[in-house]
């Protein structure tokens, strides 16, 4: 299948995520951090679903902000879960406290962005493969709290992510992470959304 069909998937999904929610009845700081990280997960996928038809320097202005917005973002997951579960202003010094590491990584790496070509797409990646810290403190966050509180739809959207993400890019591509990102969405919106 071409990678482009299910990035463009990927994209729809989180924009069916964030219609299914609106309007928001009583919109607290967690859902409005699920909005932004879905909004950010349709901005990301739309850019890789139509890479290839955009020049190379307009991609990389396009891309820019996805790497932004991942470390800014990713994090805020942890945040809405924690503060779902009650643990109030902790949830968001832990939830920034993770923002400030991945920058500091980020930082510290000096990647740089290059081309790579998947079955279809044109985007752009970082070299050297930058350490997704964040990224992974926010998964183990959010599967911890969905089997302390048997929350399974956050523990199963979560350890789906743990599995996908764990699978190296460079043998099976970038689909099987994005498709984690879906399913972890999904948890951490169905369970927010159920009170």
């Amino acid at each position: 299948m071409d990678a482009r069909i299910a990035f463009g998937l990927f994209g729809l999904f989180h924009t069916m995520l964030i219609a299914s929610y609106l309007p928001l009845s009583d919109p607290s700081l967690s859902t409005l951090s699920l909005l932004a990280v879905s909004a950010a997960l349709v901005y990301d996928n739309l850019i890789i679903a139509v890479g290839h038809a955009l020049s190379n320097d307009l991609l990389l202005a396009l891309s820019k902000p996805r790497f932004f917005l991942h470390l800014l973002l990713t994090p805020q997951l942890a945040g809405a879960a924690l503060a779902h579960f009650n643990f109030g202003l902790t949830a968001w010094i832990c939830s920034w406290a993770m923002v400030g590491l991945g920058f500091g990584i980020e930082h510290s790496a000096h990647a740089n962005l290059v081309i790579v070509e998947y079955r279809g797409t044109v985007r752009y990646t970082q070299r050297p493969i930058v350490p997704p810290i964040p990224a992974i403190l926010t998964t183990v966050i959010m599967l911890a709290l969905g089997a302390y509180y048997r929350e399974w739809n956050l523990f199963l959207g979560s350890f789906a992510m743990f599995l996908l993400a764990a699978a190296p890019p460079s043998k099976v591509g970038p689909i099987p992470g994005q498709f984690g990102e879906v399913l972890i969405l999904w948890g951490t919106w169905a369970t927010i959304a159920s009170g």
